[in-house]
């Protein structure tokens, strides 16, 4: 669905966990999506959401320093929002191995409510 913006991000070069790039695109108004590209071999790694909501409807929108955090040196991904209108809105940690997020840590804003995903 979004190959242009993965092709040309990818393009860019390695910037996280040594030989991949990561890849962000807008979603939604405060929202982003990503995807992890392997610079060795071109596979394309999707994580376990679609998209992460930064503002909560709550303008303000929060600034550039919570859109994900991560390293070329290392495995972490770290990013504020709410995974797919229906998880706690705070921190999220993700680690990425072989191909593979996985969530190591989570801390909930309290400030905030939980959201639930608008009905169909």
């Amino acid at each position: 669905l979004f190959r242009t913006r993965i092709r040309d991000g990818s393009k860019q070069g390695p910037n996280f966990a040594g030989h991949y790039t990561m890849v962000l695109w807008g979603c939604g108004l405060g929202s982003f999506s990503m995807a992890v590209v392997d610079a060795r071999s071109g596979k394309v790694h999707f994580p376990p959401f679609e998209c992460v909501e930064l503002s909560h409807y709550n303008l303000p929108l929060p600034g550039a320093e919570l859109l994900p955090a991560f390293r070329i040196d290392s495995r972490l991904i770290v990013f504020y929002g709410v995974i797919d209108k229906k998880e706690w809105v705070g921190y999220h940690y993700y680690t990425f191995d072989n191909g593979t997020f996985r969530r190591v840590h989570f801390i909930p804003d309290k400030d905030r409510t939980r959201r639930k995903a608008p009905d169909a």
